[in-house]
């Protein structure tokens, strides 16, 4: 944002136009504006506007409801599920912010145990569960045979043994995509960054790329 104060326009009830002055203004209430917006406001103490031209703030994050004859159906706009939101200490970016603006408690967190796949190819239906009850597995075995599962229990050890651990190195409120100014908040995860090395391109890149590495 520009250090200079912008200047937002409005019109009040008798049809006056207002001038209001903000330090930041952010165009979009998605969930990557609605946490800028509330790092300025809460973290730095910014006069901050967050604008959104839908009738509904939150991006991908809202749902929306369609009604028929059979009822009432509720549809997520995005994702379904975000992972990691609900920890205390997670990584994820999005519960990050939560916390750097104190409303992580005022949040109800719903947990899910897992979810139904649907294959077209031959019209079946299983779920996959979360957690180390071994549903998980089970279901890849009834699903693919023996030597499918053996392999994904081979490449899991793999991934919490290396990438998963190593992906949590450094915290996304240090990764910038500002040019010069990342060496500030980048600098005191320096010796992390190298002992990551060469599985620099597997953390970036797509998760196919792992699986490719170990053969799955």
């Amino acid at each position: 944002f520009s250090k200079k104060s912008a200047l937002a326009t409005s019109f009040s009830n008798d049809s006056e136009l207002e001038e209001e002055e903000y330090d930041v203004i952010v165009v979009g209430a998605g969930i990557g504006g609605l946490s800028c917006a509330a790092l300025c406001a809460r973290s730095y103490g910014l006069r901050t506007l967050c604008v959104e031209a839908h009738d509904t703030a939150g991006g991908c994050a809202h749902a929306f409801t369609r009604s028929n004859a059979k009822g009432s159906f509720q549809f997520d706009a995005g994702p379904s599920l975000l992972s990691g939101v609900s920890m205390k200490g997670s990584t994820n970016p999005l519960r990050q912010v939560l916390d750097a603006i104190g409303e992580e408690d005022n949040i109800d967190w719903c947990s899910y145990d897992g979810w139904i796949v649907h294959d077209l190819a031959d019209d079946s239906s299983f779920k996959l569960t979360t957690g180390d009850s071994g549903a998980f597995e089970k279901a890849i075995e009834k699903k693919a045979g023996i030597e499918a599962r053996k392999e994904f229990e081979s490449f899991r050890q793999i991934m919490l043994s290396g990438l998963t651990k190593e992906s949590a190195y450094i915290p996304p409120f240090a990764l910038r995509g500002d040019g010069i100014n990342s060496i500030f908040t980048i600098k005191d995860y320096i010796f992390k960054i190298l002992s990551i090395g060469l599985k620099g391109p597997l953390l970036t890149g797509p998760f196919s790329l792992a699986m490719d590495k170990h053969n799955v």
